[in-house]
């Protein structure tokens, strides 16, 4: 489903700030079951929009977070 095809009343739901969880799985790098094990380690739970999910900014603020300190803290390759 495109975007242009979500009726605009169901797209009005969330702000412009809220982020697809579909998409987390792409921005950290990581399967789709450490995503949602990340999510439930924070105790975030996703809202729905029709038949999407989303994180608020607060939200994908804290899993970037952990996902910097997980990085900081990842012993050096080599």
């Amino acid at each position: 489903m495109c975007p242009k095809d979500i009726p605009e009343d169901i797209m009005s739901l969330h702000s412009p700030q809220d982020f697809p969880v579909n998409q987390l799985s792409g921005r950290y790098a990581l399967a789709r079951s450490a995503v949602y094990m990340r999510l439930h380690q924070l105790e975030i739970t996703p809202h729905r929009v029709g038949r999407r999910t989303f994180l608020t900014g607060p939200e994908l603020a804290r899993m970037d977070a952990l996902h910097s300190f997980i990085q900081d803290s990842a012993p050096a390759a080599g």
